[in-house]
């Protein structure tokens, strides 16, 4: 139980990281938290940044289309829902939490 709790504040500590990228205000020290958090025995810094990048992308999609500013489309050209936008959205939550999963190395 306790690494599953660990695990959700890392996601939610790297989710406050991400809006912080996107709002332009990225900072060394913001950096250095993020590779501590995403410390995974064996991975480098560069495939550890390049899944900061693609956890960040998916973030920017995901409020993206919870906001209106993104298209579902962009996340599933193929949704034939009566909701896509909804079910996009879920989809793009899915996805930031499967990209959080890898970044934190508690996939399994």
């Amino acid at each position: 139980m306790t690494s599953r709790t660990a695990v959700l504040t890392a996601a939610d500590r790297l989710e406050a990281l991400a809006e912080t990228h996107l709002a332009g205000d990225w900072t060394a020290e913001h950096e250095a938290e993020l590779f501590e958090l995403a410390a995974v025995p064996g991975r480098s810094r560069a495939a550890t940044w390049a899944a900061w990048e693609e956890y960040v992308r998916l973030v920017d999609l995901r409020d993206g289309v919870g906001d209106g500013r993104t298209h579902w489309r962009e996340v599933d050209p193929d949704i034939t829902a009566p909701e896509p936008s909804a079910v996009a959205y879920e989809i793009a939550c899915h996805q930031v939490e499967d990209a959080a999963c890898v970044l934190l190395g508690a996939c399994r």
